[in-house]
């Protein structure tokens, strides 16, 4: 059933933009991922005529483990870290399983990168270490996550459907997950001064998710003194995908871990000062996200969606009617 391609009477599509820090916050998707998933060589999959996508790890660790995982040990730390290694590409494995069925990417990454690239007033509270993924939606999402979400959950007036549909599959992940410690922040949270928890785009741009381009990447600065917001591109569908949250694993230390850099698809000096144009000034036209060719890209329905302001989503479900099974409460 079809959202419809068109904007019932009474809703209205003039979005606002807010940002922190050059950060853009939620409905302005900017997002997805790296040609190799979470950047490890995939370890290949043993198919379990019980369970049609389990993957079982390799116990030989050295050679077969994904690359940013590989490192020389010296003999007392190789058992350790080896085990470790396991663990994690286990964890992921998990975590890639369930939600990359449903249009979610995850990217690895240390508190340390992020910690190190932002200011201190942001810093995760966790050592540098620590494990943590970046969850990313792709065009993907809207109907292999939010469609049946709609259809088969109550809705909560007080909230963003998408935001409830997010948090409801990665609830679902902790449950899957119930013997590891596992936090989760959303992108749309706030502390109690009114910043954000975390600063999504330097999350992804660390964990080689998807290249943050701001005003630093241009050499010849043509806006003065404008304020310009950064805006991150993903390798594959360009500016079609959002930033959704972070997975922190705080008893889960992966000094072993090697950093990827994002790709850089924006390469010219040109091509960065369109993007960073389109984004700051023109960013309801969508035309930003198409700044480099990309693999798929929002439905009209999906575009319809998201650019409704999100006080006024429910509203336009409520009216397209039908689309859900269940009451909004």
């Amino acid at each position: 059933m079809s959202l419809g391609l068109h904007v019932p009477a009474g809703i209205s599509t003039s979005g606002k933009k807010y940002a922190w820090l050059g950060e853009a916050l939620p409905f302005l998707p900017c997002v997805d991922a790296r040609p190799s998933v979470g950047g490890y060589t995939q370890v290949k999959p043993e198919r379990d005529p019980r369970q049609k996508s389990r993957r079982r790890v390799s116990r030989e660790t050295h050679g077969v483990l994904r690359p940013h995982l590989r490192r020389n040990y010296s003999s007392h730390s190789a058992q350790r870290f080896g085990t470790m290694e396991v663990r994690v590409v286990q964890l992921e494995d998990k975590i890639r399983d369930y939600l990359g069925d449903l249009g979610f990417e995850i990217y690895p990454f240390k508190v340390g990168w992020y910690n190190e690239a932002v200011p201190p007033a942001f810093h995760l509270p966790y050592s540098e270490n620590t494990l943590a993924f970046v969850v990313l939606s792709i065009p993907a999402m809207f109907d292999k996550a939010f469609k049946p979400f709609l259809r088969n959950q109550l809705l909560k007036k007080i909230q963003d459907p998408v935001d409830q549909c997010v948090s409801y599959h990665l609830s679902v992940v902790r449950q899957n997950l119930a013997d590891e410690q596992m936090e989760i922040m959303y992108d749309y949270e706030m502390l109690p001064n009114r910043k954000p928890k975390f600063l999504a785009q330097t999350a992804a741009h660390v964990a080689g998710a998807a290249y943050y381009y701001q005003r630093k990447n241009v050499q010849k600065d043509p806006w003065g003194t404008k304020k310009i917001y950064g805006v991150c591109v993903h390798p594959h569908y360009g500016g079609w995908f959002a930033i959704r949250a972070l997975l922190l694993f705080p008893d889960v230390e992966v000094p072993f871990l090697l950093q990827t850099n994002p790709i850089d698809c924006v390469t010219t000096e040109e091509e960065r000062i369109e993007l960073l144009e389109k984004f700051n000034f023109h960013w309801r036209d969508w035309s930003y996200r198409d700044v480099t060719e990309v693999k798929e890209k929002y439905s009209e329905e999906q575009k319809t969606y998201f650019a409704t302001p999100p006080a006024e989503r429910l509203k336009l479900l409520k009216l397209l009617g039908g689309f859900q099974r269940n009451a909004i409460h």
